[in-house]
C-alpha cells in the first residue's frame, strides 16, 4: 500500500521524455536515486565551494563487477538476484509470469548501466571523476534527458555548472533512453521504488 501511488505514477508514464520529471518526483517521495547519483558536495579542487555533482548509479548490486565478471561466484549472485527480484514483485502482487518478465527487464537495464560505468578502481582516480560542465554542455552530452525539468522537480536552487563525474555513463544512458522499451523502464522504476 505505501508504494501504490508511486507505482500508479509509473504506470501513467507515456514515453521516455516523461522520465526526468517522474524520477525527480519519485526521489522527492523517498525513492533512492535510480538512474544516477545526484547531490551537492565539496568541490574537490576548491574546498571553499560546494557544487552540484552527478555520478553514475542505477545499480542495485554493489558495483559493475557483479553484472559483468564472468565467473561462477558472480554468476551465482546474478541468478540469486534475479530470483529475489521475481519474489519481491510477486509478493507485491504481480503474477509469477509478469514478475519474471519485469525481473528480466531490470537485469537487462542494470547490466547496460554497469557496462557504461567506471570500475571501482577507476573511480578512485580523482582526475577520472572530476569534469566541470555547464548545464548547456550537459544538455549536449545527454540531450534526450530533460535536465532542467529534473533539477526543477527535485527542487535544487539554480546553478550554472556541476561536476559530471562520469560523462561516458551519461552519454550511454542517453542512448539507452532511446533504445530501451518504455515497459522496461517502467519495470526498472517499479523495482527501484520497491527495492527502496
Amino acid at each position: 500500500a505505501p508504494i501504490a501511488s508511486s507505482w500508479a505514477e509509473i504506470a501513467g508514464l507515456q514515453d521516455a521524455k516523461g522520465i526526468p520529471a517522474l524520477l525527480g518526483e519519485l526521489e522527492n517521495q523517498g525513492t533512492p536515486d535510480g538512474f544516477f547519483e545526484f547531490g551537492v558536495g565539496q568541490d574537490e579542487k576548491d574546498s571553499t565551494k560546494q557544487i552540484a555533482e552527478i555520478y553514475q548509479g542505477g545499480l542495485s548490486l554493489p558495483d559493475r563487477d557483479y553484472y559483468l565478471v564472468d565467473n561462477k561466484h558472480y554468476a551465482a549472485i546474478r541468478a540469486e538476484y534475479l530470483d529475489h527480484i521475481k519474489a519481491m514483485f510477486t509478493l507485491a502482487g504481480d503474477s509469477p509470469d509478469k514478475a519474471a518478465a519485469e525481473a528480466a527487464a531490470v537485469m537487462q537495464i542494470e547490466t547496460a548501466m554497469a557496462k557504461a560505468s567506471l570500475s571501482r578502481t577507476d573511480l578512485r582516480d580523482p582526475e577520472k571523476r572530476y569534469h566541470i560542465y555547464t548545464l548547456a554542455e550537459l544538455d549536449k552530452l545527454a540531450p534526450d534527458f530533460a535536465w532542467n525539468t529534473y533539477f526543477q522537480t527535485v527542487g535544487i536552487r539554480r546553478f550554472d555548472t556541476l561536476n559530471v563525474g562520469t560523462p561516458d555513463y551519461f552519454k550511454a544512458l542517453d542512448g539507452m533512453l532511446a533504445s530501451e522499451p518504455l515497459d522496461a523502464w517502467k519495470s526498472y522504476l517499479r523495482w527501484h521504488v520497491l527495492h527502496g
